[in-house]
């Protein structure tokens, strides 16, 4: 059987963060002269590498680990991802050795296997925390972060901006001409430790912008999910806080927004305007149509390989940031105030 990284660490005195770094020749934090050798005759020993330093088992390996316990792989949106993961590591030769979602795992197991397998590098999708962050960071130095919002952790990163989204999703309802405006989505405590969920801070920053008033008895803090924003738009019509218009944080709650409007007779656009985020396929077939924030998804999982084996490949060692460009899509479920 072939050693795990772990083993040759053991064996060195290391971490295994150190052997990554040896074994992939990490130049933005080497080891010292002395510590790469150790490491390396120790690799040749147990049989890890030949004698010229390549690995014996040439198969190039990644891991896909969507963090996020409230998110999993069945999302249209992560599917996406993970479908544009899986074409470009074939393409460019990798395995696609584990995809894992934390919707049905702990994270710290996790962690803890991942210290004793062998892989090249490890893509990292949805929310996360500084600690969780930092672990993964002390497993490799081959990580790349892929979604919406920038966990500004130092490391490579393709996103399609949610703050930018949300930026404009607002503007445009400023613009629009209401006088309330609402949010549906997740609201991060003061004491949260979560690092890349940046929407309702765009929300509140446009908004202060623009003077214009942060009524929060008209916001929502709700896992994203459509049944959860058909709850939270029932609690905001019982309140009789009910907006001129919601800007819901994904395309998911944004439909259960809409739902929970039918159900208790409320006219879409004209008694209240919904827009959400993503764009996903069954946005423009729901009634009335969604106007939404139309996000890249495929290509951030396509991309999120590219760079990541540019980083294994030594090809660059700071880190790099790809943002793509986001796009209003407006369709029937908004409109403009009428001008009195």
């Amino acid at each position: 059987m072939r050693p795990t990284l772990y083993e040759i660490a053991q064996t060195a005195g290391v971490s295994i963060s150190t052997v990554s770094r040896v074994l992939n020749n990490d130049k933005q934090k080497p080891a010292s002269p002395a510590t790469a050798e150790k490491v390396l005759q120790i690799a040749r020993e147990l049989g890890y590498i030949n004698d010229a330093g390549v690995s014996k088992n040439q198969t190039k390996s990644l891991v896909c680990i969507l963090v996020s316990p409230s998110d999993s792989f069945n999302n249209y949106f992560f599917s996406q991802i993970l479908m544009g993961i899986q074409e470009e590591s074939k393409r460019l030769g990798y395995e696609l050795k584990q995809t894992i979602s934390t919707s049905t795992a702990d994270i710290y197991p996790i962690l803890n296997s991942l210290n004793n397998q062998d892989f090249d590098g490890i893509i990292l999708l949805g929310r996360l925390t500084r600690d969780i962050m930092d672990r993964f960071k002390q497993i490799t130095g081959n990580i790349i972060y892929a979604g919406l919002n920038s966990p500004q952790a130092d490391i490579d990163e393709i996103i399609c901006d949610a703050y930018t989204a949300t930026a404009s999703a607002t503007e445009y309802f400023i613009n629009c001409g209401f006088k309330t405006i609402g949010f549906i989505g997740t609201i991060p405590s003061q004491e949260t430790d979560v690092i890349n969920e940046h929407r309702f801070k765009a929300f509140c920053d446009t908004l202060s912008s623009h003077s214009f008033p942060l009524d929060m008895a008209c916001c929502r803090n709700i896992m994203l999910t459509a049944d959860h924003a058909y709850e939270a738009v029932k609690d905001l019509i019982s309140c009789k806080k009910l907006p001129e218009g919601i800007i819901c944080a994904d395309d998911y709650p944004a439909i259960g927004a809409i739902s929970a409007l039918h159900d208790y007779g409320y006219k879409i656009p004209q008694d209240i305007s919904i827009i959400g985020l993503a764009d996903i396929d069954i946005a423009q077939f729901i009634s009335p149509r969604l106007t939404t924030v139309r996000v890249v998804k495929r290509e951030l999982g396509e991309f999120a390989v590219k760079i990541l084996d540019d980083r294994i490949a030594g090809r660059h060692t700071h880190p790099i940031r790809v943002e793509f460009p986001c796009e209003l899509i407006i369709r029937e479920s908004s409109a403009a105030r009428p001008k009195e």
